[in-house]
Formats: C-alpha cells, structure tokens, sequence
C-alpha cells in the first residue's frame, strides 16, 4: 500500500496521529498554513495539527470540512470554524479556480477500478480478456492501466487476458 492509503489506516483505524495527504486534507491544511500544496514539509505540518487523541475525529472534521465548506473552487470562509486562524481566507489562485475538472468515468482511477472490479466478479483464477473499450477509455488505456495493476501486484497479465492475483 501506498503512503495515503497507509496513514488513513493508521489515523482511522489505530487512531494514530497521522494526516494522509489527499486532495480534500491538502487542501484544508494548505489554506489554513498557507503552505503551498505539494511544499516540502506539509506532511509534517499536516501531522503536527493532528489531534494527538482524537487521530480519527480530526480526519472526518477535515474531510467533512472540505466537502462542506472550503471547496476546492467556492470556499465558504464566513462560516468556516477555522476562519480566524486561516492564513489565506479562501483567496485561491485564480487558475486553481478555473481549472476544469474531469469527470470522474474519464479518470485513469476509474478505469483502475472497473478493472478489478470486472475480474473480481469473474470464477477464481479464470482469464477473462481485457474490452477494446471501458467507458470512455480504449484499448491503449486499459493496457496501460492494466500492466500498471500487474506491476502492483494486483493482477496477472497474459495475451490479452487478465484475472485477479491469487
């Protein structure tokens, strides 16, 4: 597993006191710092915020947060609880506000998804052969997608054929 995937076990799960990083946490905890997201160091600011006994409260407030009131493009700054400490107040760079957002079924973790999802339906262990199509994607995009899910280990790749790893 990855770093994200990681520390969300850790904070919710084990109640550690850990933030993982996803676009929703970085968001709220960039605006609020005022550290850029993607700065070196905003894991370890992220982490310092974290209250100590309260790991997995303090990621659903953030998330909840996020989705509710300091969206990514109509931050909310009149009613957000964090308002008197935030450091930029909702004033976002005007490309981040503009910015299109790609629909989520055109999205490579959609197609990731699918993926699986179509072989996990399929009897243990048999092949299942891989669409000239999934949603918006093609054929070159499912190949791609798929040898990036064989090289995670999730599955297993043969002639264009695919099943779940056992």
């Amino acid at each position: 597993i990855g770093p994200y995937t990681a520390r969300a076990i850790a904070a919710t799960a084990f109640g550690l006191p850990v933030a993982p990083l996803d676009v929703n946490v970085t968001r709220v905890v960039s605006r609020v710092t005022g550290h850029a997201p993607g700065s070196a160091g905003l894991q370890e600011v992220a982490d310092d915020l974290v209250a100590r006994r309260h790991a997995r409260r303090w990621l659903n407030a953030v998330m909840d947060l996020a989705a509710t009131v300091c969206t990514r493009t109509s931050p909310r700054c009149a009613s957000c609880p964090l308002m008197a400490m935030c450091a930029t107040r909702g004033d976002i760079p005007t490309a981040v506000r503009d910015r299109a957002v790609t629909p989520f079924p055109e999205t490579r973790r959609w197609l990731r998804g699918r993926l699986i999802a179509s072989l996990t339906v399929a009897p243990a262990g048999e092949w299942q052969p891989l669409p000239d199509r999934l949603g918006e994607h093609h054929r070159d995009a499912i190949m791609a997608a798929a040898a990036d899910l064989e090289s995670e280990g999730f599955i297993e790749l043969y002639e264009g054929q695919a099943r779940v790893r056992a």
